[in-house]
């Protein structure tokens, strides 16, 4: 028997639809899963992963919530800086056997992508845009710990993606501090504490006096009635070290060229004097070249006549030739630009020279501030002495630089050890922290319901009393 025209022409129309929404529905599924990560294919390569395609949409970015007891952990840089600090919190937290990591950066810079393409990693790692992390805290299961590398500017930059997570209430925050003088007050600071508050929130120093300045002379200001954490990380992370030998004695420093910054006319003067040391030494240091190589950018400064051809300006140097360069210095002249980089900031030149595996010139003071370099690995000058006076004082000494070389590689390998080992510890911490509010914050609305449940009982059961009562006074 043939069937009416309503009933069979309802169907096919009903079902062409319903194909077509489901095209529709994984084409936009598939093209907003992948986010601003498909543009770093070309750059990013094994051990990382650029997105996680459907799943990644579908299940949200760190899988479903019965993806075993690993730890999820969301790494944020939303700024164009501190490439090596990221790099270093990729390496360490990357490091966790049992992690699932997100990366979630503006861009990288000089290259850094050659060197971080290396990283032995134990976790999953993927990487993507910054414009991604919004949209991914949205999506459950949410970050067991989210990592800001410049929490002063992703704290702002970034704040929809964070505000979704202090909301939620399952995330923990580990804030990297760069200025340990800038938390006293400022949107960044409010916010901040309302993390604090909830009690999930710990500062990472990347130096111990940074975190004891923090601590000591900038918390204090927040009159809070809450205790805070400031943990240590050196941002330290390997390279490959140039097997050839430089040529002759090299010397090394970096920073911005600007005359306002460091004092290069004494600098380049006491230069000549390490020349003057080299031309009447013995027939074999004769015969050695000299070169300081500044690595930097800006306006070159005037080199003097007593130094001329034995500076070297690199600008805009890439990472990998920028730590090629400093691996071959017989020393690295820290030249801080202020004492502020002895209390409350944090140089980036002595982790860059552990990580390039050069001894740093040091004082007693530098030592004490960056505690984790060993003295043993890194030249000292003596109390008042001058950074040249010190480098005439130790050139040409090639059986104490190749020693002191050796240790700095060993001090970063020891370093990079200790980080990962920390951030297990560190993550661990947090999760149980976290699973004990979440037991005491579910026993709390436990013993809510049952007083609500009582209240609602006993009215209930004086209402039907007061009703008896009603009904035996009018009979």
């Amino acid at each position: 028997m043939q069937l009416p025209k309503i009933l069979t022409a309802v169907p096919r129309r009903f079902y062409t639809i319903l194909s077509l929404m489901g095209l529709v529905v994984v084409a936009l599924i598939f093209f907003s899963g992948r986010g601003d990560g498909f543009a770093f294919v070309s750059d990013w390569q094994t051990p990382f992963t650029t997105d996680d395609g459907l799943l990644g949409s579908v299940m949200g970015y760190f899988g479903d919530e019965s993806s075993g007891d690993e730890t999820r952990i969301a790494i944020v840089n939303s700024i164009k800086a501190h490439d090596e600090v990221l790099a270093a919190l990729v390496h360490s937290f990357g490091g966790h056997p049992n992690a699932r990591v997100n990366v979630f950066l503006y861009r990288q810079r000089y290259e850094m992508e050659k060197i971080m393409r290396n990283f032995t990693l134990a976790s999953r790692t993927t990487v993507r845009g910054i414009s991604a992390f919004k949209p991914a805290m949205m999506r459950n299961p949410h970050p067991h710990v989210v990592v800001s590398t410049t929490c002063e500017l992703d704290l702002k930059f970034a704040k929809p993606g964070f505000q979704n997570l202090l909301d939620n209430g399952a995330t923990h925050l580990f804030c990297v501090i760069h200025h340990a003088d800038q938390w006293d007050k400022g949107g960044h600071v409010d916010f901040a504490r309302k993390w604090a508050e909830k009690g999930k929130l710990d500062f990472v120093a990347l130096s111990q006096h940074t975190a004891d300045f923090l601590l000591k002379e900038t918390i204090p200001k927040w009159k809070a009635d809450y205790s805070v954490t400031a943990r240590v990380l050196p941002p330290v992370f390997p390279v490959e070290h140039p097997a050839d030998e430089e040529d002759g004695i090299s010397l090394a420093m970096q920073g911005d060229y600007s005359s306002g910054r460091r004092d290069y006319e004494h600098i380049f003067t006491g230069l000549g004097g390490v020349l003057e040391k080299l031309e009447s030494a013995d027939s074999s240091q004769q015969n050695q070249s000299l070169q300081l190589h500044v690595i930097g950018h800006g306006t070159t400064p005037k080199v003097p006549k007593v130094a001329e051809g034995h500076v070297i300006f690199d600008a805009s140097l890439s990472y990998p030739d920028f730590y090629a360069v400093l691996s071959k210095a017989f020393a690295v002249i820290p030249g801080f630009a202020s004492d502020t980089y002895l209390d409350r900031k944090a140089s980036s030149t002595v982790p860059a020279s552990l990580i390039a595996g050069a001894p740093l010139l040091v004082n007693d003071d530098i030592l004490k501030a960056y505690s984790y370099l060993p003295r043993e690995a890194a030249w000292v000058a003596k109390s008042g002495e001058e950074d040249m006076d010190a480098i005439k004082r130790m050139i040409g000494n090639q059986e104490e630089f190749i020693k002191k070389r050796d240790l700095a590689r060993k001090a970063a390998t020891d370093i990079m050890a200790q980080n990962r080992i920390n951030i297990q510890k560190w993550t661990a911490e947090v999760r149980r922290k976290m699973d004990s509010q979440h037991n005491e914050e579910q026993k709390q609305r436990e013993k809510e319901a049952a007083a609500a449940a009582a209240k609602s009982e006993a009215a209930e059961k004086a209402k039907t009393e007061a009703a008896a009562a009603a009904t035996a006074a009018a009979n």
